[in-house]
């Protein structure tokens, strides 16, 4: 979060003010403004965004706390953000606040969109954010594919249970409507599973023919509706078979 005006400020107000406090004429009375000057730095949001190099106005910091708006986290966010090259609106930023969304992770998740190249807006980002989706774990899952493991138990067609491992590979889509939660996908995810298993005679039938099962479940396009494009589904029948 800090530039290169820090140590550049450093550099030249500290032997200014230390010859300025050794002087005769002046004294050790020079640390009286210089203290006084370390308070305000570290006190004022609104000077602090000054000696960054951010366009903030003291109202603005005032309104904000007169709104009851969480101005350390909005500026240090800003702040955040103006380092990295990303501007944004304290205007917009509030809103979002008053709106539920939270502020942090969403400024956290266009700075790594911006440094991946990924062309996201923030009106984008903030309606996923108010959908209760993590914005930043969405923003790095749409550049990195995951694989995510579940368990369901399923039964075929001679009536022995068995547990179903599934492994599904998938990257997480900003551009997708989102209708549903991830945890939808999973639910179809199980009854497909179910459904599928139960056409088949017995679990060692299942287990050869996995692959199938596999381009059946992504022919059906279970992630449709959420942020998850899936890429691959692998089923695989977990531990002994039954006889």
């Amino acid at each position: 979060m800090k530039t290169l005006l820090d140590p550049v400020l450093v550099v030249i107000l500290v032997p200014v003010f230390a010859v300025l406090a050794f002087s005769p004429a002046l004294g050790p009375l020079t640390l009286i403004p210089l203290a006084l000057l370390g308070f305000l730095y570290s006190r004022s949001l609104w000077i602090r965004a000054w000696f960054h190099g951010m366009p903030l106005s003291l109202q603005t910091v005032v309104g904000l706390r007169l709104r009851r708006v969480p101005a350390r986290t909005l500026v240090d966010s800003m702040l955040e953000a103006h380092a990295s090259g990303v501007h944004l609106d304290p205007q917009v930023l509030e809103s979002h606040y008053l709106a539920g969304g939270r502020i942090q992770p969403m400024v956290q998740a266009l700075i790594a969109a911006e440094k991946a190249g990924i062309n996201v807006s923030w009106q984008r980002l903030a309606a996923l954010d108010l959908a209760g989706v993590d914005v930043l774990r969405t923003v790095r899952g749409s550049i990195n594919p995951e694989a995510w493991h579940t368990s369901v138990k399923v039964q075929a067609r001679d009536g022995a249970p068995f547990p179903l491992k599934v492994q599904v590979t998938f990257r997480l889509d900003l551009s997708r409507a989102l209708d549903h939660p991830q945890e939808t996908f999973f639910e179809r995810l199980h009854q497909a599973l179910r459904d599928l298993v139960a056409g088949y005679s017995s679990a060692h039938h299942v287990a050869a023919g996995a692959a199938a099962i596999s381009q059946q479940l992504i022919s059906m396009q279970l992630d449709q509706g959420t942020v998850l494009e899936v890429l691959d589904i692998t089923p695989q029948p977990e531990g002994a078979l039954p006889e």
